[in-house]
C-alpha cells in the first residue's frame, strides 16, 4: 500500500491511478494508518474516533470502549493514536478545507476531559494537545508531514507509550522525555562509567591541567 502510494506522487505513474485518487494524494497525503499494527481494539477505536469526530458525537467512543478487553493503559495509549490519526493528522491537508472544524476541536476536547481512559491531567493536556496540533517540535503541517510524517508518527506513539506505561522501567525514560533538566545526575543502564573522579588522582595524572 505505500508502495503503490509512492508510486502516485510520481507523475510517471499516473496513468495508473484514477484521477480521483491523484487528488485525494495531494489534497491528504500520508492516509496509511501504521498504528493498525496495535491490533484489532485500537482498529475498533481508531473507526469509532473517525466516525465521532465527522458526525461532532462522541458518543460512539465511549460505546467502542466499553467491550474492550485491553487494559486500562493500552485503551489510553489506542485512544491517543486515534485522536492523533483521525484529527491531528488531518492538519497535515494541502485542503485546508479537510483541516479540523472548530466545532470538531470542541466536541473531542469535551469528551476528553470527561474520558475515563485518560485518567490523569497529563494525559489530557497531551491529549488535548493533539486536537489543537500544539505538541512542540511536532506540529502536524501540510509542508512537513508528508515527508516526515512517519517520524512524528513515531515520537507520538512513544509519548503515548510513556505517559500511559505503569512499570517502573520507564520511569527514566518518561523523565528524560519530558523532564531532561532532572536527569543531569542520573545513571542510565549501559551508559559508560564517568572515571573523572577516579582519573584526577590516578598516577602521572596529577602534574597534567
Amino acid at each position: 500500500m505505500e508502495f503503490a502510494q509512492k508510486l502516485s506522487d510520481e507523475s510517471q505513474f499516473h496513468w495508473v491511478f484514477p484521477v480521483e485518487i491523484i487528488q485525494q494524494q495531494r489534497d491528504q497525503p500520508s492516509q496509511i494508518d501504521r498504528y493498525l499494527v496495535c491490533g484489532e481494539n485500537y482498529r475498533v477505536l481508531h473507526d469509532a474516533v473517525g466516525k465521532a469526530v465527522t458526525e461532532c458525537k462522541m458518543k460512539g467512543v465511549a460505546e467502542a470502549q466499553k467491550p474492550c478487553n485491553s487494559s486500562a493503559s493500552a485503551q489510553a495509549v489506542h485512544l491517543l493514536l486515534a485522536i492523533f490519526r483521525e484529527l491531528t493528522a488531518l492538519y497535515g491537508c494541502r485542503n485546508t478545507s479537510l483541516h479540523p472544524k472548530k466545532e470538531q476541536c470542541d466536541a473531542m476536547n469535551k469528551f476528553i476531559q470527561r474520558s475515563k481512559a485518560l485518567d490523569s491531567p497529563a494525559l489530557k493536556q497531551f491529549a488535548a494537545s493533539l486536537v489543537t496540533n500544539s505538541l512542540p517540535s511536532l506540529t502536524v503541517s501540510p509542508q512537513h508531514f508528508s515527508p516526515s510524517g512517519a517520524l512524528i508518527e513515531i515520537v507520538v506513539h512513544a509519548a503515548a507509550l510513556l505517559l500511559c506505561g505503569q512499570k517502573r522501567v520507564l520511569e527514566p525514560l518518561r523523565s528524560l522525555a519530558f523532564s531532561p533538566a532532572t536527569m543531569q545526575c542520573s545513571f542510565l543502564p549501559t551508559m559508560p562509567e564517568d572515571l573523572m573522579v577516579q582519573a584526577v588522582n590516578w598516577e602521572g595524572m596529577k602534574h597534567i591541567r
